[in-house]
């Protein structure tokens, strides 16, 4: 990995900046970008820019409805395959339809898994070459790794192999050695934004320990239910207050439990998690639907008091509020709460892209500690070089494999099933 630093000058959207994709052209043709703060619009600006075609590859549908909702970007064309009664025939030929029809440059978004059929698509039709790949969000490659991770190198090995220019998106720092560790991604150069004092947000963890995220949110929710706000802040003389709340928590069971417990209705909660058919199913038996958030235009009207957001939904969609407090949740008893603080925490920040909401930068942080254990530093670090070692055979072994049937059979064997 080669580490390169890129000055920006004193703006506050990327788009303001035209000349930003010829400076990044000189790191080569494919690069990594931590372009450190969260939106400053760089997925916009090549949505919008007028020169280049593109395909926006994200690891998350909210991502894209967020793009779908924003008048900015909404030209652009999602090629969706989240409807199960539509044929993969029928999306190829609404993508066909939309390249032969669209004004100005093509720009197509989808999700990571749907890449490899849009770019076949595009060189079948003789198009291929003139795209420019927008990785978003390329810390879910990693992050997604052990819910599938056989698709993750798929993905990632898919980049490799093609020549096209393909620029990867973060805003969270990534760890040497996850990235000098896949090939891909070994040489490429990782370039981070240096960016003006003036324009860093500083922000403000507030800890507090729980006994469980179930009556914690519980507690939240009395306590505006009592005072009518979640939180106040004082700014210019005026006491300001919090009358919304979004609650990051990865537990669906959690969420459910605690609407039923505490008597909320789709009037004044909304539960954005992955859009699946179990997730519909479980939110239809309590009356709900998997909602999103609200675009820019929308969110005065269509906010709730009360949002809850899953991993697996919250990365790169935007969060609109004039007053929303936020709030995580941490149980490291259990995995799927138990969120990599390095990553989750600067997701969760950035998501706030109000700048008159007075408590976008002062997060609530609830964590609770695993049952307390010895642990000898050592035998951990042996522990993790023996795994380590253990994933490189698997990896060497499997990393050319392309048969659907060992594929989905690796896939099975992580997620233990």
């Amino acid at each position: 990995m080669l580490k390169k630093s890129l000055s920006i000058p004193d703006i506050k959207h990327l788009s303001e900046w035209p000349d930003l994709d010829k400076a990044l052209r000189q790191y080569g043709n494919k690069i990594i970008v931590n372009k450190i703060v969260c939106g400053c619009g760089m997925t916009d600006y090549y949505l919008t820019d007028t020169t280049m075609p593109v395909i926006l590859a994200s690891p998350r549908r909210e991502l894209i409805v967020s793009k779908k909702k924003d008048a900015r970007t909404r030209h652009a064309y999602y090629f969706d395959r989240s409807d199960n009664n539509l044929s993969i025939d029928e999306s190829i030929n609404r993508l066909r339809s939309y390249l032969s029809t669209v004004s100005g440059v093509p720009k197509i978004m989808c999700t990571y898994d749907s890449l490899e059929v849009v770019l076949k698509c595009l060189h079948s039709w003789n198009m291929l070459d003139n795209f420019v790949i927008i990785g978003d969000e390329m810390t879910c490659i990693f992050t997604d790794a052990p819910m599938k991770g056989a698709k993750s190198m798929e993905i990632v090995n898919l980049f490799g192999s093609i020549p096209n220019r393909c620029i990867f998106i973060t805003a969270t720092p990534l760890k040497e050695t996850y990235l000098d560790d896949v090939p891909v991604f070994r040489n490429m150069s990782y370039v981070s934004f240096d960016w003006p004092k003036n324009r860093l947000l500083p922000v403000y963890l507030s800890p507090k320990k729980m006994t469980g995220t179930r009556d914690a949110i519980k507690d939240i929710i009395d306590y505006f239910r009592y005072y009518g706000y979640f939180q106040t802040k004082i700014v210019n003389g005026i006491t300001e207050y919090s009358t919304e709340a979004v609650f990051f928590l990865n537990s669906l069971t959690d969420i459910i439990e605690v609407v039923k417990k505490k008597g909320l209705t789709p009037k004044d909660t909304r539960i954005i998690c992955a859009d699946n058919v179990d997730n519909k199913r479980n939110l239809k038996s309590i009356g709900f639907e998997i909602g999103h958030f609200p675009g820019k235009n929308e969110y005065k009207t269509e906010n709730k008091t009360y949002t809850f957001a899953t991993r697996c939904s919250f990365e790169g969609a935007d969060l609109h509020s004039d007053s929303a407090s936020v709030y995580i949740f941490s149980d490291s008893n259990r995995n799927n709460l138990s969120l990599d603080i390095s990553i989750d925490i600067v997701q969760i920040i950035g998501r706030c892209r109000t700048d008159t909401n007075p408590f976008r930068n002062e997060i609530q942080y609830y964590y609770k500690f695993a049952a307390t254990q010895q642990l000898d530093a050592n035998e951990a670090r042996k522990n993790v070089v023996k795994k380590l070692e253990a994933s490189k055979i698997l990896y060497d072994k499997f990393k050319n494999e392309t048969m659907p049937e060992v594929l989905d059979f690796l896939e099975d064997a992580q997620n233990g099933r």
